[in-house]
């Protein structure tokens, strides 16, 4: 039987620990030499135990978060399934600034990562999110609250026979790394991190890749981890909506539509 899969982009600034994050995540196991700067792309990948929304366990039972948009409407996943999450690392160097745009595509999640210790990376965060936003919706039109203007489907005859899709967007996860590096972020550095999660919605996570303790089926950072593997599964394969991602600022530009009916991502 085939296993289905999801890919999730891991974007961040050279040296932030990506590779040695999605190798953690992936292979349960810290890496034993630091890698290589990544060239192009680098591909782990996780088998994930799917567990569908009516049987999550929300522990509060509050209603879920903002950013926590799903359909259910049209799915097929009402059981507990395996899914493949396809962790795909993008290069950082300035060098391959132009090229790397070529993997902003087909991606159903993405994991922003900076360096604990590094100010400029904590910065960098907007800069990266903004760059995924422009050159993913190079071929889409977007309104003026960043969502995909769509075209009507048609479902009879007559001027109220037409609606518009509804949009959802794409699940985001902000990892921390480095933290056994440093006790504490300065508060001029907190300050670019809480601009993202606050405009996205998006959870954080700190760890350090050279121990697996910090991703124990116990902590909180796996509780994170679950929720956002889940979130992909369900954006990926709840077809009937298109995705987006949330937008940076309300006066993003128009781009034309493309001739697909999916978003190219």
């Amino acid at each position: 039987m085939s296993i289905d899969s999801a890919r999730v982009l891991v974007v961040g600034d050279v040296a932030a620990g990506k590779t040695s994050l999605i190798r953690l995540l992936a292979r349960g196991q810290p890496v034993d030499d630091a890698p290589n700067p990544t060239v192009g792309c680098e591909l782990e990948i996780l088998l994930h135990k799917y567990e569908p929304e009516a049987s999550r366990d929300t522990g509060n039972g509050l209603l879920p978060a903002p950013w926590d948009i799903r359909s259910t409407t049209g799915s097929r996943r009402s059981e507990p399934k395996d899914y493949f999450i396809e962790f795909l690392e993008i290069g950082a160097t300035h060098s391959h600034a132009v090229t790397r745009r070529m993997f902003y595509h087909d991606y159903s999640g993405i994991i922003l990562v900076y360096d604990l210790t590094s100010p400029r990376s904590c910065q960098r965060l907007s800069e990266w999110r903004q760059e995924l936003q422009q050159y993913s919706f190079e071929h889409l039109d977007l309104t003026a609250d960043g969502q995909i203007r769509v075209p009507e489907v048609v479902t009879g005859s007559g001027e109220d026979s037409r609606k518009a899709v509804p949009s959802r967007r794409i699940p985001i996860l902000v990892v921390g790394t480095k933290a056994d590096q440093t006790n504490a972020i300065k508060a001029e550095h907190r300050f670019w991190i809480d601009k993202i999660l606050n405009e996205t919605g998006a959870r954080e996570i700190r760890l350090s890749t050279n121990r697996c303790t910090d991703l124990s089926l116990t902590s909180d950072n796996w509780e994170k981890l679950d929720s956002f593997y889940n979130k992909v599964v369900d954006n990926k394969f709840s077809a009937l909506f298109p995705s987006v991602i949330a937008p940076s600022s309300p006066d993003t530009r128009p781009r034309s539509y493309s001739k697909y009916r999916h978003p190219v991502m």
